[in-house]
């Protein structure tokens, strides 16, 4: 799809697309969360494409539930974090109804709460969540931006961040303002932008990522979603899929869970033989289903490295 020209986004969980010789081969860009901060404030409220209003309390909920399930915090701890994300409006000035905000206006940021935080005593919660804080993941955009992401040919490095939930937190942040930022732009409805979702068990649980799955097309973004086991993801998310792929299995779970997908069961004649298959694939074969190709076919990948020695 890079060779049609279109802008991909890459969130990449285990350097598999970050090293050199493959970023220098497609023309990718870089951009490492662990050293400076991604083009984007998490707590910038969506703007309603309609009436151009935001309605920062319900972003704020939006936002606590990331964390609350991330790092598994209690309702209270939830709650005080909520509670320190409204006061960082409302020390900016800003009010958390909704509202037509100014052309200049300059949100809070995750810097902001923190110290509400400390003054609150919640240290507990500040120590649950100091990796947050303390590596400075999020920037003022400056003269970059979501968008820049969003039209640009971006791998955002996300391995060498201390920990899953760090990770799992960035990426759920960046699905939420990706979604945010796409609702207020045109719907093409026609191929413009990828985004690459590989590891997609880490962000399965999100809240965005069903709408943003069932909505692409209206946005004309195409998502590509990568994971091991095919019922690591949501009925509704994989249901939103419009080409599958799946490679070898051998445990009983997700092969049935292709079963039902490629022929609607996972007993009788014709799902045997989708078992069967998927556990005798060799590397790189699998079965494809998409609406040319009902209910399935067979297929062999050519590796990356040898579509390159043949270019």
């Amino acid at each position: 799809m890079r060779g049609h020209g279109l802008p991909a986004l890459i969130l990449d969980f285990k350097d598999d697309y970050s090293r050199s010789e493959y970023t220098a081969a497609e023309g990718l860009r870089v951009l490492d969360a662990n050293f400076g901060g991604l083009p984007f404030n998490p707590l910038e409220p969506a703007i309603d494409p309609v009436s151009g209003r935001v309605n920062p309390m319900g972003h704020v909920h939006q936002i606590g539930e990331i964390p609350k399930r991330v790092y598994r915090l209690g309702d209270q701890q939830t709650f005080h974090l909520r509670e320190a994300i409204k006061s960082s409006y409302e020390q900016a000035g800003l009010k958390t109804s909704g509202h037509v905000p100014a052309a200049d206006v300059r949100w809070p940021s995750l810097d902001d709460v923190r110290p509400i935080l400390s003054e609150a005593g919640h240290d507990a919660l500040l120590g649950r969540l100091s990796p947050i804080f303390d590596l400075g993941l999020f920037t003022d955009p400056g003269d970059a931006s979501l968008a820049d992401l969003l039209d640009g040919q971006v791998v955002i490095r996300l391995s060498q961040l201390p920990g899953d939930q760090v990770k799992n937190a960035v990426a759920e942040f960046l699905l939420l303002a990706l979604y945010n930022h796409l609702i207020r732009l045109e719907q093409p409805r026609q191929l413009r932008r990828l985004l690459v979702l590989d590891e997609a068990w880490r962000v399965t649980n999100s809240e965005r990522l069903e709408p943003l799955m069932r909505e692409s097309r209206a946005f004309g973004l195409g998502i590509i979603v990568a994971t091991q086991y095919p019922n690591d993801l949501s009925d509704a998310v994989a249901g939103a899929t419009a080409t599958r792929l799946f490679f070898s299995q051998s445990l009983s779970d997700p092969i049935k869970a292709i079963q039902a997908t490629l022929v609607g069961k996972s007993t009788g004649t014709e799902a045997e033989r989708v078992g069967s298959d998927v556990r005798g694939m060799q590397k790189l074969n699998c079965l494809l289903q998409n609406q040319q190709h009902r209910p399935y076919r067979r297929v062999a990948v050519v590796p990356y490295w040898q579509r390159v020695e043949q270019t």
